[in-house]
């Protein structure tokens, strides 16, 4: 079966052709593909290979990794899959399109960067914005406005008391 791996701190000028001869030897190579930056059209510094055979897919993690290649340690291991984003960006435009007050403002150090809703249990019923707050386990000052906005489309109720 076929094993992808990572290939890591490239140099930005190693070609998709260098890489394919630097795996060659250990097996044979599905697909190489060096990760490009859309708007420079420059490599990101690393690629995956995807190589036919496991025992050559492990034995290249064994001889490449921290391997020198343009005077740069290599970093070969396993791909991973892909992590898909919690909040896609085209909800964020949207959002914003819709008059959201900016992510950027009100945002202070102090200030959680983000406010997760996923492990909390939260009644459906109309809430008070202080039993909101108080299930959350968050102070007023806690939250940015930009998170007050979240809570507020999450939770259309928010306003009414109980």
């Amino acid at each position: 079966m076929a094993k992808k791996l990572y290939v890591g701190n490239l140099s930005y000028n190693t070609t998709e052709t260098q890489i394919r001869e630097l795996f060659a030897p250990l097996g044979e190579i599905t697909e190489v593909n060096v990760i490009m930056d859309r708007d420079t059209g420059k490599s990101k510094g690393f690629a995956f290979v995807q190589m036919q055979e496991d025992n050559a897919a492990n034995e290249a993690i064994r001889r490449f990794n921290g391997h020198s290649l343009e005077n740069r340690a290599l970093t070969v291991s396993e791909a991973r899959p892909r992590e898909v984003p919690r909040e896609p960006i085209t909800e964020l435009h949207r959002a914003s399109s819709q008059g959201a007050p900016s992510p950027a403002k009100n945002r202070s150090s102090s200030r959680p960067s983000k406010l997760d809703l996923s492990a909390k249990k939260i009644p459906s019923t109309s809430i008070s914005v202080e039993s909101l707050y108080h299930e959350l386990g968050i102070s007023k000052t806690s939250i940015s406005v930009w998170q007050a906005w979240i809570l507020s489309q999450r939770f259309p109720d928010i306003g009414k008391c109980v």
